[in-house]
């Protein structure tokens, strides 16, 4: 029997840096050498007849890493400083433009110290937009999803022909986005008190890895008429907090 949750890299390296290239960590697998690599590796897991479960890839634009720095809160800071702002200004692949809430900033942005700065204020001008690599910007995000949901696609389609069970984490993780109660606890993708997702707003808690691990329990259970129990959640952490 394996699990085998695989394929998040292949979107996630390029959605995180902007949407750009610039070497292999960080290049958006094409479709069709997904689907061969995947249905390769599968093919070797059963060729003896293995049972196993697999997950789907989450919605990269899921995580707080894309959620906590916003359009509108970047230009109120803006304007605080400087109510004649109009505007948070970004590069995207075809040009100039004003940002809108269809954009993306990524979380490190908020720390990079360049906001503001330069006798042509760096993202409050036309001149002097945010760089395309500090942005998910709109037509990148419509290009990521639709990768994402072609990986998941043939992930679910390979574990239906071989009888596998599926862990959809695609679906359950777009459901914490939301928020949800699981076992007593809110759980949701705010960054730091939301619980599920760590510090750097892409990878999970212990909390969030437990209730991720229920998600594959219940789909194995679900499958293969098992009973293995369930993870009780409360015996793991989200993000700790210091003591003073």
């Amino acid at each position: 029997f394996f699990s085998l949750w695989l394929g998040n890299n292949d979107a996630l390296g390029w959605a995180t840096n902007g949407g750009v290239t610039t070497d292999a960590t960080n290049v958006l697998t094409d479709k069709a050498t997904f689907s061969m690599l995947y249905s390769n590796l599968i093919n070797a897991l059963t060729a003896g007849g293995q049972k196993g479960v697999v997950g789907t890839i989450p919605d990269v634009t899921a995580v707080p890493y894309f959620n906590t720095v916003t359009v509108s809160a970047l230009l109120a800071a803006a304007k605080a400083i400087n109510p004649a702002a109009v505007a948070v200004f970004i590069q995207t692949g075809t040009g100039v433009r004003a940002a809108t809430s269809e954009d993306l900033i990524r979380l490190p942005f908020q720390t990079a110290g360049l906001f503001g700065t330069g006798t042509i204020p760096y993202g409050l001008d036309p001149r002097n937009p945010i760089a395309n690599n500090w942005v998910l910007d709109k037509d990148e995000i419509i290009r990521v999803k639709d990768y994402v949901n072609s990986y998941n696609s043939t992930i679910k389609s390979l574990a239906n022909s071989k009888g596998l069970a599926v862990a959809d984490t695609y679906t359950y993780l777009n459901m914490v986005k939301a928020g949800i109660a699981i076992q007593g606890i809110n759980i949701n993708s705010a960054f730091i008190t939301g619980g599920a997702f760590s510090l750097d707003g892409v990878h999970l808690t212990p909390r969030g890895n437990a209730v991720i691990a229920n998600v594959f329990i219940d789909a194995i259970n679900s499958k293969y008429n098992s009973t293995i129990p369930s993870i009780d959640i409360t015996k793991y952490r989200g993000v700790k907090f210091p003591d003073k």
